[in-house]
Protein backbone atom coordinates (compact mmCIF):
# COMPACT_ATOMS: atom_id res chain seq x y z
CA UNK A 1 0.00 0.00 0.00
CA UNK A 2 1.32 3.45 -0.87
CA UNK A 3 3.07 4.86 2.10
CA UNK A 4 3.30 1.73 3.61
CA UNK A 5 7.08 1.91 6.13
CA UNK A 6 9.85 1.73 4.40
CA UNK A 7 12.32 -1.09 5.37
CA UNK A 8 12.49 -4.72 5.37
CA UNK A 9 9.89 -6.81 6.34
CA UNK A 10 9.82 -9.77 7.65
CA UNK A 11 7.48 -12.32 7.64
CA UNK A 12 5.76 -13.39 11.29
CA UNK A 13 3.98 -16.48 10.98
CA UNK A 14 1.67 -17.72 8.50
CA UNK A 15 -1.77 -19.84 9.74
CA UNK A 16 -3.05 -22.43 7.26
CA UNK A 17 -6.23 -24.51 7.77
CA UNK A 18 -8.39 -26.83 5.64
CA UNK A 19 -12.39 -26.79 4.98
CA UNK A 20 -13.19 -28.79 8.30
CA UNK A 21 -10.48 -26.65 10.77
CA UNK A 22 -7.45 -28.43 10.60
CA UNK A 23 -4.73 -26.61 11.02
CA UNK A 24 -0.93 -25.67 11.53
CA UNK A 25 0.93 -22.02 12.53
CA UNK A 26 4.37 -21.69 11.21
CA UNK A 27 7.09 -18.89 11.96
CA UNK A 28 8.84 -16.72 9.99
CA UNK A 29 11.41 -17.83 11.75
CA UNK A 30 10.83 -22.04 10.90
CA UNK A 31 10.17 -21.23 7.25
CA UNK A 32 13.64 -19.32 6.99
CA UNK A 33 15.74 -21.64 8.45
CA UNK A 34 13.99 -24.22 6.15
CA UNK A 35 15.41 -22.00 3.20
CA UNK A 36 11.73 -19.82 2.33
CA UNK A 37 12.58 -16.60 1.67
CA UNK A 38 10.62 -14.93 4.93
CA UNK A 39 11.11 -11.10 3.91
CA UNK A 40 11.28 -7.94 1.66
CA UNK A 41 12.10 -4.23 1.09
CA UNK A 42 9.84 -1.46 0.58
CA UNK A 43 11.15 1.88 -0.49
CA UNK A 44 9.94 4.98 -1.20
CA UNK A 45 7.89 7.80 1.08
CA UNK A 46 6.88 5.92 4.35
CA UNK A 47 4.28 6.70 6.54
CA UNK A 48 4.96 6.04 9.99
CA UNK A 49 3.53 8.87 11.73
CA UNK A 50 0.23 8.73 13.54
CA UNK A 51 -2.88 10.88 12.80
CA UNK A 52 -3.30 13.99 15.00
CA UNK A 53 -6.78 14.93 17.35
CA UNK A 54 -7.07 18.84 17.25
CA UNK A 55 -10.71 18.95 18.45
CA UNK A 56 -13.46 17.02 19.92
CA UNK A 57 -16.90 17.96 20.75
CA UNK A 58 -20.22 16.15 22.32
CA UNK A 59 -23.44 17.55 22.31
CA UNK A 60 -26.06 17.59 24.11
CA UNK A 61 -24.63 17.96 27.70
CA UNK A 62 -27.75 16.11 28.77
CA UNK A 63 -29.83 13.98 27.81
CA UNK A 64 -33.39 12.62 28.85
CA UNK A 65 -33.62 8.47 28.18
CA UNK A 66 -37.09 8.20 30.61
CA UNK A 67 -39.34 8.26 27.84
CA UNK A 68 -37.14 7.28 25.10
CA UNK A 69 -33.80 6.78 23.32
CA UNK A 70 -31.59 9.73 23.08
CA UNK A 71 -28.82 10.58 20.89
CA UNK A 72 -25.55 12.29 21.19
CA UNK A 73 -23.20 13.98 18.83
CA UNK A 74 -19.74 13.22 18.88
CA UNK A 75 -17.45 15.77 16.36
CA UNK A 76 -13.59 15.50 15.89
CA UNK A 77 -10.79 17.24 13.76
CA UNK A 78 -8.21 15.19 12.83
CA UNK A 79 -4.37 15.48 10.55
CA UNK A 80 -2.70 13.06 9.28
CA UNK A 81 0.55 13.67 7.54
CA UNK A 82 0.95 11.32 4.27
CA UNK A 83 -1.88 8.64 4.00
CA UNK A 84 -4.63 10.51 5.05
CA UNK A 85 -7.22 9.99 8.42
CA UNK A 86 -8.84 6.39 8.32
CA UNK A 87 -11.25 5.93 11.34
CA UNK A 88 -11.83 7.38 14.81
CA UNK A 89 -12.90 4.78 17.14
CA UNK A 90 -15.06 6.75 20.11
CA UNK A 91 -15.87 4.60 23.66
CA UNK A 92 -18.29 6.30 26.55
CA UNK A 93 -18.64 4.53 29.98
CA UNK A 94 -21.50 4.74 32.12
CA UNK A 95 -21.62 6.66 35.52
CA UNK A 96 -20.78 2.92 37.16
CA UNK A 97 -18.11 1.55 34.27
CA UNK A 98 -20.61 -0.96 33.84
CA UNK A 99 -22.09 -0.09 30.41
CA UNK A 100 -20.43 1.54 27.29
CA UNK A 101 -21.75 2.96 23.98
CA UNK A 102 -19.34 3.68 20.94
CA UNK A 103 -19.15 4.67 17.25
CA UNK A 104 -16.43 4.61 14.99
CA UNK A 105 -16.17 7.38 12.13
CA UNK A 106 -15.04 6.95 8.86
CA UNK A 107 -14.82 8.54 5.50
CA UNK A 108 -18.12 8.75 4.99
CA UNK A 109 -18.45 10.66 8.88
CA UNK A 110 -16.58 13.06 7.29
CA UNK A 111 -18.26 16.87 6.74
CA UNK A 112 -15.47 19.43 6.66
CA UNK A 113 -12.26 19.15 4.92
CA UNK A 114 -10.34 16.07 3.43
CA UNK A 115 -8.50 12.88 5.19
CA UNK A 116 -5.69 15.08 5.60
CA UNK A 117 -7.30 17.98 7.50
CA UNK A 118 -10.90 16.84 8.28
CA UNK A 119 -14.26 17.17 11.04
CA UNK A 120 -15.99 14.11 11.07
CA UNK A 121 -19.34 13.83 12.95
CA UNK A 122 -21.37 10.60 13.85
CA UNK A 123 -24.24 10.17 16.06
CA UNK A 124 -24.14 7.13 19.26
CA UNK A 125 -27.60 5.95 20.53
CA UNK A 126 -28.35 6.06 24.13
CA UNK A 127 -31.25 3.19 24.32
CA UNK A 128 -34.21 4.42 27.03
CA UNK A 129 -33.63 3.18 30.86
CA UNK A 130 -29.76 3.38 29.86
CA UNK A 131 -28.07 4.43 33.23
CA UNK A 132 -28.52 7.80 34.43
CA UNK A 133 -26.04 10.24 35.65
CA UNK A 134 -22.51 11.54 34.24
CA UNK A 135 -21.12 9.24 31.24
CA UNK A 136 -17.02 10.12 30.18
CA UNK A 137 -15.00 9.73 27.18
CA UNK A 138 -13.16 6.58 27.77
CA UNK A 139 -10.85 6.81 24.45
CA UNK A 140 -10.52 7.61 20.90
CA UNK A 141 -8.65 5.28 19.06
CA UNK A 142 -7.39 7.70 15.92
CA UNK A 143 -5.61 5.48 12.78
CA UNK A 144 -4.39 6.22 9.19
CA UNK A 145 -4.78 4.22 6.28
CA UNK A 146 -1.82 2.70 6.93
CA UNK A 147 -2.55 1.43 10.28
CA UNK A 148 -0.36 4.50 12.07
CA UNK A 149 -2.80 4.88 15.36
CA UNK A 150 -2.99 6.69 18.33
CA UNK A 151 -4.98 6.21 21.59
CA UNK A 152 -6.09 9.25 23.44
CA UNK A 153 -7.99 8.93 26.68
CA UNK A 154 -10.71 10.87 28.21
CA UNK A 155 -8.76 12.29 30.89
CA UNK A 156 -5.87 13.47 28.76
CA UNK A 157 -8.96 15.71 26.56
CA UNK A 158 -10.11 16.87 29.82
CA UNK A 159 -6.81 17.90 31.15
CA UNK A 160 -6.53 19.85 27.44
CA UNK A 161 -9.36 21.58 28.29
CA UNK A 162 -11.98 19.57 26.19
CA UNK A 163 -15.33 18.76 27.64
CA UNK A 164 -15.22 14.84 27.65
CA UNK A 165 -19.00 13.48 29.24
CA UNK A 166 -22.61 14.02 29.05
CA UNK A 167 -25.24 13.33 31.53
Amino acid sequence: EQFSETGIWVLRSIGLYDEVGNGIFVTGATLASQGFTTEFEVIGDGDTTPPELTNFQVTPATLDVSTGDATIEVTITAIDDLSGVESAGIVFDSPSGQQSISTTLRSGALIDGDAFNGTYRGTINLEQFSETGIWVLRSIGLYDEVGNGIFVTGATLASQGFTTEFE
